[in-house]
C-alpha cells in the first residue's frame, strides 16, 4: 500500500497478538458425495450443487442439498467470509465537507509491519467517498463480523462434510439438533430475525490467515495436552472447525 504522504506500507494479515497455534494433523481427504435426500431438511431428490466450503473461500461442489436449504442460509455464508478476512460490512462514513453519509464497499481489517492499524478498501467506492476519506477528519461507521450467523455457517458446512465422510445422513440426537437450528436459520424472515444455536456459538473455531490452499474438505486431528486427540474439519486449508456430532465419530 502507498500513504497519503506516498510512503510505501507493507501490510499483512496476521493472528492478532494474544492468538494460540495449534498443528492440525491430517488423516484423509474427504470427498464428494450425493445422496437421495437433502441432508439438512431430508427432503427427497436435492438439485442445488453446495460448495463446500463457500465459493469465496475456495470450496468447489461436494454435494447436492435442495434449493431452499442453499439459497436462504446462504445469507450467514458472507459472514463466515468475513470472519476469515477480517473485513468489516455495511460501512458508511461522514464527514463535515459533504452532508450526509456514504456508503463504503467491504473493508479489510490489517496492520502495518510495526504494528500501525490499516483498513483496506475492497471494491468500488461512491466518488463523493474518497474525498471524504481523505479529509483532515472523518467518522466510519461497520458492522464487524457476526459470530451468531458465521458460526451457523461453520456448523453448515462442518455437519456436511461429516455426512460426507460417514457416506450417510445420520439419524442421531446431535444431528437432529443441528438440522434444527440450521433449519431455523433458513426459515427466518429476515437475515436479522436469524436466531442463535447454542451448539453452534459453543463451537470453538480455527483460521489460518493464508489463502485457500490443497483439497476443499479433509478430516485431521488435534493433538490436546495429556495426549488427547479430538477430531477436526479442514475447509479449504484456511478454516478448522470441530468434527461436530460426538456421536457419530468418523471411520478410524
Amino acid at each position: 500500500m502507498v500513504g497519503d504522504d506516498g510512503e510505501l506500507l507493507k501490510v499483512v494479515h496476521a493472528p492478532r497478538e494474544g492468538s494460540t497455534d495449534h498443528r492440525f494433523h491430517i488423516v484423509r481427504e474427504i470427498e464428494a458425495h450425493y445422496f437421495d435426500r437433502c441432508p439438512i431438511c431430508l427432503g427427497p431428490e436435492p438439485t442445488s450443487a453446495e460448495h463446500l466450503p463457500p465459493a469465496a473461500l475456495g470450496g468447489r461442489p461436494m454435494t447436492r442439498i435442495c434449493t431452499p436449504c442453499n439459497n436462504d442460509l446462504g445469507r450467514v455464508e458472507a459472514e463466515l467470509t468475513d470472519w476469515r478476512d477480517d473485513a468489516f460490512r455495511h460501512t458508511t462514513t461522514t464527514s463535515d465537507a459533504i452532508v450526509g453519509a456514504r456508503k463504503l464497499p467491504r473493508l479489510l481489517h490489517r496492520r502495518t509491519a510495526d504494528g500501525k492499524f490499516a483498513l483496506i478498501i475492497d471494491g468500488p467506492m461512491h466518488p463523493d467517498a474518497e474525498p471524504m476519506l481523505k479529509g483532515p477528519e472523518f467518522s466510519l461507521q461497520f458492522t464487524p463480523p457476526n459470530p451468531r450467523l458465521y458460526k451457523l455457517a461453520a456448523l453448515k458446512h462442518a455437519y456436511l462434510a461429516a455426512c460426507l465422510d460417514l457416506r450417510a445422513i445420520p439419524e442421531t440426537p446431535r444431528a437432529d439438533v443441528i438440522r434444527r437450528d440450521l433449519l431455523a436459520a433458513r426459515d427466518a424472515p429476515s437475515r436479522k430475525e436469524i436466531p442463535a444455536s447454542e451448539y453452534a456459538l459453543s463451537m470453538p473455531l480455527m483460521r489460518t490467515h493464508e489463502q485457500p490452499r490443497g483439497p476443499s474438505v479433509e478430516l485431521g486431528y488435534i493433538q490436546r495436552s495429556g495426549g488427547l486427540a479430538e477430531w477436526w474439519i479442514s475447509l479449504a486449508g484456511t478454516i478448522a472447525v470441530p468434527w461436530p456430532l460426538p456421536d457419530s465419530p468418523p471411520a478410524a
